[in-house]
């Protein structure tokens, strides 16, 4: 099939939209410049695209689970009293939510599962995911 780039370009905002790739519609454009400016290798760009849409689909995720849980804005444990009376150990907790505490001191590892993408294997970290959507962009935008 043999387009000419016009065409593609008037194409693509309709395939994008119905395969529901939000993040890949707003940045293809700036990365499609820079790749043929630079040079880049076609799979260089698609990885490049598709990064940045793995990476925002997990920042939703994450984002549309918070306001589900209707938690109020700023509660987390770090904040949270374990002193008052409610029979709620701390050790405990954090164990059943994955958190270790070695020597008494509760650290958080900021895990989730993205089980429609990694099923069992190994969670990664929030951090981790924030990280590789800042360098995801970043790495396309070099």
């Amino acid at each position: 099939m043999s387009r000419t780039k016009d065409q593609a370009a008037a194409v693509l905002p309709t395939l994008l939209s119905a395969l529901r790739l939000p993040s890949i519609s707003r940045n293809w454009k700036h990365l499609t410049d820079t790749a043929d400016r630079d040079g880049w290798p076609a799979a260089n760009l698609l990885a490049c695209l598709l990064e940045i849409e793995m990476a925002e689909r997990a920042s939703r995720r994450i984002q549309r689970h918070r306001e589900q849980s209707g938690l109020p804005a700023g509660k987390t444990f770090a904040t949270f009293d374990f002193d008052f009376p409610s029979g709620i150990r701390k050790p405990h907790l954090l164990s059943l939510l994955g958190w270790t505490a070695p020597n008494g001191i509760a650290m958080c590892q900021n895990e989730f599962v993205d089980s429609s993408i990694e099923g069992d294997r190994p969670r990664k970290r929030l951090s981790e995911l924030v990280s590789t959507r800042q360098r995801a962009f970043s790495n396309c935008m070099a």
